[in-house]
């Protein structure tokens, strides 16, 4: 496996904190990543219409990619970071991801994108109009009483269209969040991703990185 497990510099800055991936891991370590999420026993369970879930993931090479990632947020967002959540997604034909903020409880968001083949149009939509943002964040009921349709689709933007490898990064820690919604997925078509939560470190507090954390202090940014 490579030294560099990613590719740091493949972000580019959207707006308000949202980044966009690219070729962001190594090929190798993606090519295990989604080797071990397909095949290493996890708790899965399909709660939610046309999705299959694990809400925590136990798999060791997403984990410490997960942890191997927090040196670099900290450089990015400052302060320091634990993992909160590791979690695999398998969205089947007919899903969409109703237009909602990431939770008040962790501080960023990464999705990185593992199609078998790329749809293009099926990216994680993001709009930046802060006094929208801002007009739902005083009241979440309106996106409830219209069915999402209070934004309309010319003010969502696609940082990182659904390509293997591709993704973002939300920072989540701001004034006024950014709402974030996908479109429905195909027939015949299915959106998987790895989604990993971060949140301030407390103290000497430890996420899902405690297995690895100490293995990866000494790993030097680039």
């Amino acid at each position: 496996m490579s030294k560099e497990w990613f590719n740091w510099q493949n972000k580019t800055l959207i707006k308000d904190q949202v980044y966009s991936l690219h070729d962001f891991l190594d090929p190798n370590v993606y090519k295990l990543l989604k080797h071990e999420i397909r095949n290493v026993p996890n708790q899965w369970h399909n709660n939610y219409a046309n999705r299959l879930l694990v809400e925590k993931v136990c798999s060791p090479v997403v984990l410490e990619f997960a942890t191997r990632l927090l040196p670099y947020l900290g450089e990015l967002f400052g302060g320091e970071y634990c993992v909160t959540t590791a979690k695999i997604y398998i969205d089947l034909s007919g899903s969409s991801m109703f237009p909602h903020f990431d939770g008040k409880d962790f501080a960023v968001s990464m999705q990185i994108y593992m199609p078998d083949i790329d749809a293009l149009d099926l990216g994680t939509q993001f709009c930046f109009d802060h006094e929208l943002n801002q007009q739902i964040e005083n009241n979440p009921d309106i996106l409830m009483d219209t069915k999402g349709h209070f934004v309309p689709e010319s003010k969502y933007v696609m940082p990182t269209p659904f390509k293997k490898n591709h993704g973002y990064i939300n920072f989540n820690l701001k004034t006024v969040r950014t709402l974030h919604k996908t479109a429905i997925v195909p027939l015949g078509y299915t959106r998987e991703s790895l989604h990993l939560n971060f949140n301030v470190k407390q103290g000497d507090m430890l996420g899902l990185e405690n297995i690895h954390y100490h293995a990866v202090q000494g790993i030097k940014l680039t």
